[in-house]
């Protein structure tokens, strides 16, 4: 495939390749620390990251103040870390998206499916404030195991029971059964990918369900890649609502299908 074209993949790949050498029980433990693991899923030491982002909390609260107050009164997870750290802006811009994308799809859903879950911070966010019956998690491998790891930490237990854990190796197994949702994510995760698994992804899970939440660079990982993802979602779902960062320069746009 043309370089353009394959998003953040090498990066995941070398990444999958470190974990195969490594304990990962002892890289959960510094996961948000600078992990060449799991470097990728955001915060670690990067000084821009430390703080909140201002912007994404002023826009969540315009947005729906008292969804945001309640995401924010969860709180920021300590796991991972070796200090205590305060809401920075990972956490600034989880709460801003799952204020957007909550506030246009309501509260209330059968089966929610997060394409790349990260480390798992929407499920915790979401725990008593989103009521789901099923929160499902589709991943690499060990992304899952830090996924499974970290939420079992954090979740109550009868929340936890209702996470369902899919990796890549699974997924073409969990496909053939699956028959749509009321929501799915893909907040980043969807536009890192190459575009032939953003397809796969796409016709496989995303055109059947109702809802879609998708983040986007204006520009990243290319001008190319970007474009041509934007034309396969406008052809089956409509723009439902959106807010555009101006300091990252990207779209958080809640689609909802034709």
């Amino acid at each position: 495939m043309q370089e353009h074209l394959i998003g953040y993949k090498k990066i995941f790949d070398t990444s999958e390749e470190w974990s195969k050498k490594v304990d990962l029980k002892k890289e959960f433990e510094v996961f948000r620390e600078g992990s060449a693991v799991y470097h990728f899923l955001g915060g670690n030491n990067s000084p821009h990251l430390r703080y909140e982002d201002k912007e994404a909390i002023g826009k969540a609260m315009k947005v729906n103040y008292h969804l945001y107050q309640s995401f924010r009164k969860q709180g920021k997870s300590q796991l991972g870390y070796i200090n205590k750290r305060p809401i920075d802006a990972v956490e600034s811009r989880h709460m801003m998206m799952m204020t957007l994308l909550f506030s246009s799809t309501g509260l209330k859903h059968k089966h929610v499916v997060e394409i790349g879950g990260g480390f798992g911070n929407w499920t915790r966010l979401a725990q008593d404030i989103v009521d789901f019956d099923k929160w499902t998690i589709i991943d690499l491998p060990f992304v899952s195991e830090l996924q499974k790891w970290f939420l079992e930490k954090e979740l109550e237990e009868d929340s936890y029971q209702k996470v369902d854990f899919v990796t890549t190796e699974s997924f073409p197994d969990w496909k053939k059964d699956f028959e749509g949702a009321d929501v799915v994510i893909g907040a980043h995760s969807l536009n890192e990918f190459a575009l032939e698994d953003f397809e796969e992804y796409f016709e496989s899970v995303v055109k059947k369900c109702e809802f879609f939440f998708y983040a986007t660079p204006v520009d990243g990982p290319s001008l190319e890649l970007v474009e041509k993802k934007n034309k396969i979602i406008s052809d089956f779902f409509k723009n439902e609502d959106y807010l555009l960062t101006e300091d990252e320069r990207v779209y958080n746009i809640v689609y909802k299908r034709k």
